[in-house]
């Protein structure tokens, strides 16, 4: 597990704390990406698709360091 906060930035929020996880089952594991913040100026949704859409880009490069298909 890896918890971190963005304190300042240029993302329009503020109490950003993100942490990933990995769990394993068996033999496999997961990657679990959570965040917690207050969208500042801006609907929160347009804030959570941008954070999802990095996200995503985040784990499909680690799939494609570990040789992982999607």
């Amino acid at each position: 597990m890896y918890s971190y906060s963005i304190v300042a930035g240029s993302l329009p929020v503020s109490d950003y704390r993100s942490t990933v996880s990995v769990n394993r089952a068996g033999e496999e594991s997961t990657i679990e990406w959570t965040t917690t913040f207050k969208p500042l100026g801006v609907a929160e949704s347009e804030i959570s698709q941008s954070l999802e859409d990095f996200y995503q880009a985040g784990f499909d490069n680690l799939r494609k360091l570990l040789g992982i298909p999607r």
